[in-house]
């Protein structure tokens, strides 16, 4: 069978673009690494605390359920650390201020979080390799292909949800069923820290671009998993 003529063309763009994500991801994790290390160095707030089996009121589903919720947030608070960093040069200085405080917590949660991943291992409650696709899929075939306006889009509306679940948890005292007090303590400072700094992606993205559509695009981005699935 004979090959369409645009078959050269199109398997031509297809590894440039191939190119162009191994390229993207490669810096990203190095300039990400350097960033982390210089703002943070070991100065962010630890969370002591061990995971065996149903630890919320004795109740299964819950207990997996807050365990999901968990599952993605260190790749996902990293994803709004670098959707907002780039825009820094562009805004005022108050505000960079704010963006300054909000990258230092969403550091902590990304490697607390990361912790409470590894007990979850430890018990046999592993899902990396869910986690592993969701991460190629968002961040290493995604990302590099949509505009930076997109990712901060999709950031805004990820802390959204955040607040949303946050001030649930929060209002309905449910925290109070987590049996186990260094877990509590965990959730009760994300959830603390996520209504406190809620509006500041919000503010970036309003500050960058006031298009509706685009913030239409962030918010079904973010369902699709481009960031943290809530």
């Amino acid at each position: 069978m004979l090959l369409p003529r645009s078959y050269p063309y199109g398997l031509g763009v297809f590894a440039a673009a191939l190119l162009y994500a191994v390229s993207f991801n490669w810096n990203m994790a190095v300039r990400e690494g350097r960033y982390l290390q210089r703002c943070f160095g070991e100065e962010y707030r630890r969370c002591g605390f061990s995971t065996s089996g149903v630890w919320y009121d004795g109740k299964p589903l819950t207990t997996q359920l807050l365990n999901a919720y968990t599952l993605l947030i260190p790749s996902g608070e990293r994803f709004i650390i670098r959707s907002c960093r780039r825009y820094l040069s562009r805004i005022a200085p108050e505000l960079g201020e704010e963006l300054e405080r909000l990258f230092f917590q969403e550091g902590s949660h990304s490697r607390e979080h990361g912790r409470l991943l590894k007990a979850m291992r430890a018990d046999g409650l592993s899902l990396d390799s869910f986690r592993k696709f969701v991460e190629w899929w968002s961040y290493h075939l995604l990302e590099p292909l949509t505009p930076p306006k997109l990712h901060l889009a999709t950031a805004a509306a990820i802390e959204h949800h955040n607040a949303v679940i946050a001030s649930f948890f929060l209002d309905q005292e449910l925290l109070k069923g987590v049996r186990t007090g260094e877990l509590r303590r965990l959730f009760l400072w994300h959830f603390a820290e996520e209504i406190e700094h809620k509006e500041t992606v919000f503010k970036l993205l309003q500050s960058i671009s006031r298009s509706w559509t685009l913030r239409a695009l962030g918010l079904l981005f973010s369902f699709t998993n481009l960031g943290e699935n809530p």
